[in-house]
């Protein structure tokens, strides 16, 4: 079996040499420098151990940072992130439908909801992929499609596993649209929009008022944000569950600054004032189950 190693950079590979100088000179406290360097060495140790016992279970594998490119010339049966949450969204964005993924979480300091095991069990997790005894769920992905209003052209953008969030650029601002969901539509003033997947139920939407979904649920949500109302204004498009075959949510921007976030940072787009944004079903993806699931 082949595996593909999709690895995250730790923060103090990205953040550590400008972390460390401000420590030197008094602008910060030196525990700052010692929690980067602590979740480092974590990730590594988790790192060197997955090498050490992919080979002992003689797995062929081929291990990248997640900003490089995908080898053409390494076929895998599966990927394997190793890192949290993050490193996972973004190699999703990589894969087609009924593809595998298994999430291994590198450190305490990720929480690694959809992560299927950390390094205190990657004996099991090999076993069990190895002899086909891995449980794997199909999740639902949300298809994001982009309508620009200079020209009309439309495209696809990557299939999100989380969530989506639509916005004012600045998160001060009121973001300013047009929301439809299936024949009925609204404008309405808000602090933005959250559309999501079961998998990122958990995440923003729930914080903003959603409900958590189990993961294989095939449905939908979305959530408005903080809604502006004026004196007893009442709307009915403010949030819940829906399947896009039979109930499709369109947003068009009327912000001139605006974006639309897919899966946080890991993907986005600025949009222009009547850019239009719909929300179909993207491909599914095979998750290996979550440990804490």
């Amino acid at each position: 079996m082949r595996i593909l190693i999709i690895r995250k950079p730790t923060n103090y590979e990205l953040h550590g040499e400008r972390v460390a100088a401000h420590v030197e000179r008094g602008l910060m406290d030196g525990s700052n420098l010692d929690r980067l360097k602590k979740v480092h060495e974590q990730h590594y140790q988790s790192l060197e151990l997955l090498y050490v016992k992919l080979k002992k279970f003689g797995f062929e594998f081929k291990s990248i940072l997640r900003s490089d490119t995908w080898p053409n010339d390494f076929k895998s049966d599966l990927i394997m992130t190793v890192g949290g949450d993050g490193t996972l969204l973004s190699a999703s964005h990589q894969l087609g439908q009924g593809e595998k993924i298994v999430g291994l979480r590198s450190s305490d300091a990720s929480v690694g909801f959809t992560c299927a095991a950390g390094s205190n069990n990657v004996d099991l997790l090999l076993a069990n992929i190895l002899s086909g005894q891995q449980k794997f769920v199909e999740v639902s992905r949300i298809g994001v499609r982009l309508t620009k209003v200079e020209g009309g052209k439309s495209f696809e953008m990557v299939p999100v596993l989380n969530d989506v969030l639509f916005a004012n650029c600045n998160p001060a601002a009121t973001s300013r649209y047009r929301i439809q969901v299936g024949d009925q539509s609204e404008f309405q003033k808000s602090s933005g929009i959250w559309i999501s997947t079961a998998v990122g139920s958990t995440a923003g939407i729930l914080a903003a008022g959603g409900q958590r979904l189990n993961l294989e649920d095939r449905r939908f949500q979305y959530c408005v944000r903080e809604i502006y109302r004026v004196r007893d204004e009442s709307f009915n498009l403010v949030g819940g569950l829906f399947e896009p075959e039979n109930s499709p949510i369109v947003i068009e921007s009327r912000n001139e600054n605006a974006l639309i976030a897919l899966d946080g940072q890991h993907g986005e787009m600025l949009l222009d004032f009547g850019d239009k944004i719909e929300f179909t079903r993207g491909p599914s993806l095979l998750l290996a189950l979550p440990e804490n699931v």
